[in-house]
């Protein structure tokens, strides 16, 4: 699929291991709940993509509603996926679990990230200005040269990060 026009396509739930999606054009498509562990994003556009975690819900007879429980129901992966130099500006990723991934040179200005599992990423020199990284776990994530002016880290751990020659309002 490297190349290919995605943009709002989608990809509720999908398994997308392993997958070429290198130079795709996924512009606000919907990967909630979708699985892209080892996936190839190299300079894919994701821009204003939903990749939170991906629920199904039914009406119950008298109002209210009940979410449906199976095997997969997890949030979005991305473990080891490589996003390096891909356009990620105000995607929605919050609660997402992204071990290993690499996003070097990603662009994730505005890029909602709370409660997202990003032990030991790679987020070198990555733009993520504005971004909501409340509450994500960094531990062990490198971060050199990361542009963070205006990013939310209230509570997220960042035990163990690297964060030399970063950018930020501090």
């Amino acid at each position: 699929l490297s190349g290919s026009n995605l943009e709002r396509a989608s990809f509720f739930g999908a398994d997308l291991r392993g997958a070429d999606l290198e130079e795709a054009s996924m512009r606000r498509a919907d990967l909630r709940g979708a699985c892209l562990r080892g996936a190839n994003l190299i300079s894919a556009d994701l821009y204003d993509a939903d990749l939170r975690e991906g629920a199904i819900a039914e009406k119950r007879k008298h109002g209210g509603i009940d979410y449906m429980s199976f095997e997969g129901n997890d949030p979005s992966e991305l473990s080891q996926a490589l996003l390096i130099n891909a356009n990620l500006e105000k995607a929605r990723m919050s609660g997402i679990v992204a071990h290993q991934a690499d996003f070097t040179d990603a662009i994730m200005k505005g890029c909602k990230l709370s409660r997202a599992n990003l032990k030991n990423a790679r987020l070198d020199n990555a733009i993520l200005e504005g971004a909501d990284l409340s509450g994500a776990d960094l531990s062990g994530a490198s971060m050199n040269g990361a542009v963070l002016s205006g990013a939310n880290l209230s509570h997220a751990n960042i035990d163990k990060a690297s964060l030399a020659e970063t950018l930020s309002d501090a």
